[in-house]
């Protein structure tokens, strides 16, 4: 029985230390900490280096098992930071994905990673011209007004496109690197002696003409109001309720149209034309009429809605 009692003593011990082994193990992980960099503030520029940027940065110590969590990737070494941009912002409090990094290539890596007869364009201060948030990757279209004394009429001035869709190769506080032919270089370089350079960010959404997409609002209307019409579960007040909400989406709609004229796609014109338009906008503002193009959902109703609106109208008379 004694004996018994002794093995009983000795397998609780036992199991006590290996408790005890277990949880301190546990407890010296969940205690292990990984250094890691993390953004101070709201003020740190990604198109600035951060090795310039040191006091919006800081050192903060994190769970090991929460550096594990992000797949071992944050920076973890301010080292890692010499020549490094971040590609988008960061907020205050943020640690710093190696992935979020850029490095600045030396003229050598880039010779070598870009395509025969490429380089690189220099526009200073060109980012002020542009929308924010600016980035590699992004493309512009460049037009060009060319100074009177080099279009044989010193009276008048001549602006136009230039190139279309250049891709920006790199953004370093107010410059824009653009990449660019060796033959779109020294188009630029020459434009740059004779004219003012006028940047824009084109739109890439691809749409349909104005004509098409107007067609295609009016035929889903249509539709809309045949089923409205031949709904037999509705009566007069809620079919009349459902065509005015109806009417009020595609009359939004209609406003919000994204598409696109022949008239809107880039052109050269001359300051006499510019003069020209704008003096017959004014004349035609003062005769009643307008230069811009409106739309009106009216435009778009179908012959039994316009009698149907016009026999009401009577009948209130």
């Amino acid at each position: 029985m004694q004996k018994k009692i002794r093995i009983q003593k000795l397998m609780i011990m036992v199991l006590s230390i290996v408790i005890s082994v277990l949880l301190v193990g546990l407890l010296t992980g969940r205690n292990d900490k990984v250094p890691v960099v993390v953004v101070a503030t709201n003020e740190i520029d990604p198109n600035i280096p951060l090795e310039k940027q040191g006091e919006h940065l800081k050192m903060e110590s994190i769970l090991k098992e929460d550096y594990e969590r992000f797949g071992n990737t944050l920076v973890t070494d301010v080292n890692e930071l010499m020549g490094a941009k971040l590609l988008y912002h960061l907020p205050a409090g943020s640690p710093i994905p190696r992935a979020a990094l850029t490095k600045t290539k030396t003229s050598g890596e880039f010779a070598s990673e870009t395509a025969k007869y490429h380089t690189v364009f220099k526009l200073v201060d060109a980012v002020s011209s542009l929308p924010p948030g600016l980035q590699a990757g992004d493309f512009i279209d460049i037009n060009l007004t060319i100074n009177p004394e080099f279009t044989g009429d010193d009276e008048s001035i001549i602006s136009g496109p230039l190139l279309r869709n250049v891709r920006i190769q790199g953004v370093d506080q107010g410059t824009v690197y653009l990449l660019v032919s060796q033959k779109e270089f020294t188009e630029l370089s020459l434009a740059r002696d004779i004219g003012t350079f006028i940047l824009q960010l084109p739109g890439q959404k691809d749409v349909n003409t104005c004509d098409v997409e107007m067609a295609n609002i009016q035929q889903e209307r249509n539709d809309e109001i045949s089923k409205i019409n031949e709904d037999q579960t509705l009566d007069e007040e809620q079919r009349n309720t459902q065509l005015a909400e109806m009417n009020a989406i595609y009359d939004f709609r209609l406003k919000t149209l994204q598409c696109f004229d022949e008239g809107d796609k880039p052109e050269t014109i001359t300051s006499d034309e510019l003069i020209n338009k704008v003096l017959g906008n004014q004349s035609n503002n003062e005769d009643g009429f307008s230069s811009d193009e409106t739309f009106d959902v009216n435009d778009f109703m179908t012959e039994d809605e316009t009698l149907n609106e016009e026999s009401d109208q009577n009948e209130e008379e």
